[in-house]
Order: structure tokens, then sequence, then C-alpha cells
């Protein structure tokens, strides 16, 4: 195609900017090198001179980055990590603590008795929140923050007045209470569930109780029984 002395001046002009604007970018402590924020590492790696030329022109120190933050993600060990920088001090964001724990044997409730459960098994616990040979009805977070804890108990068909679960932190403060009455001869299901602002070192349980005048069972099932959970949420 051949161009008119117009458009052959006007792509001389186009030209003659761009190897301008590129004479500065390569000037010292203008270059991609220079820049951290670049993925380019000379000028071989430019590819397109018009793919790159819209890049900040901003001399930037590499040892102090500018006052906002970026996040990224990486691996580690194979799980997921969220990296955020700012203030030129990168802090890694690994998974949310989180914990689930049952027990696969079932527990026997004395009459009129406030009991804690405990939990025997680990269906995963990456941050040591649970111990299955001391404290077994404790969830202790690692952590600060706020949890959202689930508790889910499972009774055998009795009569009772009341039959009520609950969870505690610190053996002292109690949270989510479920409260009912027991039909006769029929399975029940509770799941309770809260939020709680956790230091480290606080820790949580379960408490179930029952007004029948014998003992009974808190039964266990792996698919549908004792458990209790913990996932962190946010600082």
């Amino acid at each position: 195609m051949t161009l008119t002395p117009e458009q052959l001046e006007l792509r001389i002009q186009s030209l003659e900017a761009r190897n301008a604007k590129l004479e500065r970018l390569v000037k010292p402590n203008r270059s991609f090198v220079d820049n951290p924020l670049s993925l380019a590492t000379d000028l071989d790696s430019l590819g397109s001179v018009k793919t790159f030329l819209e890049f900040e022109e901003t001399v930037i120190d590499p040892k102090t980055l500018q006052d906002t933050g970026r996040m990224f993600a990486a691996t580690r060990s194979g799980d997921p990590v969220i990296r955020y920088v700012s203030a030129g001090d990168p802090s890694e964001i690994s998974h949310p603590p989180v914990c689930r724990v049952y027990n696969d044997a079932s527990i026997t409730i004395a009459a009129s008795t406030e009991v804690a459960l405990t939990y025997n098994t680990e269906r995963y616990d990456k941050d040591g929140m649970h111990s299955t040979s001391s404290n077994q009805s404790r969830i202790t977070a690692q952590v600060p923050g706020k949890y959202l804890f689930i508790a889910h108990t499972r009774w055998a068909g009795f009569t009772a007045s009341k039959v009520y679960t609950f969870i505690m932190v610190g053996g002292s403060t109690e949270y989510a209470r479920d409260e009912r009455g027991m039909p006769v001869g029929a399975d029940i299901n509770v799941t309770v569930s809260t939020l709680i602002d956790m230091a480290v070192g606080n820790y949580a349980e379960v408490f179930v109780f029952h007004d029948n005048a014998s003992p009974q069972s808190s039964v266990a099932d792996v698919a549908n029984g004792l458990e209790f959970s913990a996932v962190w949420v946010s600082p």
C-alpha cells in the first residue's frame, strides 16, 4: 500500500515520539532493570515497544517500595500462601487456621450433669489446635482472631424434659446454647455454631446436659455424630 506524503509524515512523527520516550526510559535510574514493578530485565526483553511504553516512568528505589501494599499468591509445602508486601517488609498469610475433630465412640453422659465432650480423632488440624493425647475436649487458638466454631451432637432416643448443648471458652464463658425437650424414643441431632474472638491460648469446648434419671449416650457416628470444628475468619 502506497502512503501519501501526509500519512508518511504522521508515521515518522509517531516513530520519533516513541524513540524519544524510549530514550527517557533507558537513561540512568529510569531503565526497566531499576524498576522492581516491571517484568522486563533488559531491553532485549521489551518485545513490542508499544506494549511497554505505558509503564510508569517515576523513578523507584528497589529498596523502598511505594506507600501501597501488594498481595500475591505462592505455595508453601503444597499449601496455598498469600504474601502481603508493605513498607518493604513482606508478611506471609498462610492458610487460615482450621481444625475439625470427632469421636469415633459413643460417650455416656451422667444424669443432670454438664459434661465436656471429648474428641479422639482429627479430620484435619494443621495448626496444632487439638490434641488426641491430652485435653481431648479442647480446640485451642494458636493465632488470635475471630473464629467460627461449629459443634454437632447426636442423642439416642430417650425421654427428658431438658437436653442442651453449648460451647464454652476457658471453662467459664458460655456461648450459643441449644436447649430443647427430648421426644420419646426419637433420636435428635443438634448443631450449634457461633463466632468467638479468641486470644492465643484460649480454648473452646462443647458441653452437653440432660435431665433423664439415668445416664444416656451421646452417639458417635463417623458421618453424623460427635463433631467439633473451628476456622479462623478475621483478625
